[in-house]
């Protein structure tokens, strides 16, 4: 299939009508496939009315927030990286951390997000996430957060070949963990 077939596919095509009814977003970007790909859609859809939020934390993969930058850099989005502590909801590795996390992390960013006169949020979530016990969409859905890959149905397999049409260099890459989730529940 050419990059141009792929692009043209209705799934391609119902995710950018769906970022361009945002009007403008401010996307929460790893650095990872699903994220990147919400990104450069978004700059497809919405020109300059983009804004990539990047979160460091201690227990993030440093390679990972370099390749957000070089993402951003290369698709001429405008990016802030916000340096955050490990909140203290999850320091002791409770078996509810993602929520947590996720409740601390994305209301921060929405947070600046709002700051930055962005109305929504968005981020990478995806068809694939909801056949996985994920208890950070909880926090997703209660802070408002939006999921366009999920809300124009799309699912790993077409992430990233929309991903490899637009020449994004994460398409082939693989998913990881965060790390907090090799360390058993209760572990400081």
């Amino acid at each position: 299939m050419t990059a141009d077939a792929a692009l043209a596919e209705t799934g391609f095509q119902r995710l950018l009508e769906l970022l361009r009814g945002l009007n403008s977003v401010a996307v929460a970007c790893s650095g990872g496939l699903d994220s990147s790909l919400l990104l450069a859609a978004a700059r497809l859809a919405l020109g300059d009315r983009v804004l990539a939020l990047t979160v460091v934390t201690p227990y993030m993969v440093t390679h990972e927030i370099a390749e957000a930058r070089a993402l951003t850099a290369q698709l001429g989005v405008r990016h802030r990286v916000l340096e955050l502590p490990m909140p203290n909801e999850i320091a002791d590795n409770p078996p509810d951390r993602c929520y947590l996390c996720k409740r601390v992390l994305f209301a921060e960013l929405k947070s600046v997000a709002t700051e930055e006169g962005f109305a929504w949020l968005a981020d990478g979530s995806n068809r694939g996430d909801l056949a996985d016990y994920r208890p950070g969409m909880r926090a997703l859905r209660e802070l408002e957060v939006r999921s366009p890959l999920l809300e124009a149905d799309l699912g790993k397999a077409e992430i990233r070949r929309y991903a490899r049409a637009l020449n994004l260099p994460v398409w082939d890459k693989p998913a990881s963990a965060c790390l907090l989730t090799r360390l058993p529940h209760g572990t400081e």
